[in-house]
């Protein structure tokens, strides 16, 4: 805990470390926000603001507490602008406080911890963690989310170092080629959320036909190759979900028969034209919900047995 509450208007940097209730083990939820915690205070009012940055939009309701279990009100804000799914990928979650030093928990309400909206305010649904080991520092330089997003590269940039982070730049040249894809021994590739667009995508086609998952979700992609999945016979599973995807090439699918999950949930697809799906008889889990579709092919479906 911290010795003394500031008192001095302005902004604070507050750090802290969250534990399993009763425990000295981390919990999962500092996995949730940001590790930066801005404190304001006003006129001798203190606010609290956190930062959640991973399944924001699964998240309902973030908040803190004293040792007694009695917890605060937050006020919900969105951060940023919207994705392509249509909701936000982060929110802060502003709580007022009587002292700073009274705090002892956090608690989230949150759909991956089986929490749901109806139960805002029911604290008994939240799930709880242990704070402990607060630390404050004068001053405020923002959420280390928001600055890493800001320094994030783009588009083909994006896509090069999510390559390189993968260990494909062979000759440490800076530039992952189609020669070092093609030696990629893996066999799923998972490019979600690394800030890709339609440039550069199509150095993604020389991947090794042994690739059996592609995953290229939450991204800015509106379109793709058409010969993206050609040399990729073995996939299984290809995601594109929450992306700004306007149409399907004309037989993107056609050397894809063993496909089994198609995921393009969230995007802007309008038409669905006959042969879309020929062949994927293997084909059991099939996403297009939250799209923009408005005519549907006689034939779109053909071919397809499930």
């Amino acid at each position: 805990m911290i010795l003394e509450d500031p008192t001095e208007n302005g902004a604070y940097t507050l750090s802290m470390t969250i534990n399993k209730e009763g425990t000295s083990e981390e919990s999962m939820l500092s996995g949730f926000i940001d590790p930066k915690i801005k404190v304001t205070v006003q006129d001798g009012k203190t606010w609290v603001t956190i930062l959640s940055t991973t399944y924001a939009d699964m998240m309902y309701d973030i908040t803190l507490g004293d040792s007694e279990g009695n917890y605060k009100i937050s006020e919900k804000t969105p951060v940023g602008e919207k994705n392509s799914a249509g909701t936000y990928n982060m929110y802060e979650y502003k709580i007022q406080i009587n002292k700073l030093s009274d705090v002892a928990k956090i608690a989230v309400l949150a759909e991956p911890m089986g929490g749901s909206r109806d139960n805002i305010g029911n604290y008994e649904k939240y799930t709880k963690a242990d704070i402990e080991d607060m630390s404050i520092e004068r001053g405020w330089t923002g959420f280390e989310a928001i600055k890493d997003q800001d320094q994030k590269p783009t588009g083909k940039e994006a896509l090069n170092q999510a390559l390189i982070d993968y260990g494909l730049d062979k000759n440490n040249d800076g530039t992952v080629t189609k020669e070092e894809i093609q030696q990629y021994k893996g066999d799923k590739m998972e490019l979600q959320n690394c800030n890709l667009s339609n440039e550069g995508l199509e150095l993604l086609k020389y991947l090794p036909e042994s690739v059996t998952t592609l995953d290229l979700s939450y991204n800015n992609i509106t379109e793709l190759p058409s010969d993206l999945l050609m040399m990729m016979p073995q996939l299984e599973n290809f995601y594109m979900e929450n992306n700004k995807l306007t149409a399907i090439p004309k037989g993107f699918f056609k050397n894809n028969t063993k496909l089994n999950w198609i995921a393009l949930d969230g995007n802007e697809i309008t038409t669905l034209e006959d042969g879309t799906f020929k062949g994927l008889d293997q084909l059991t889990i099939l996403g297009l919900e939250n799209n923009k579709i408005s005519k549907v092919d006689k034939n779109a479906f053909e071919g397809m047995k499930k």
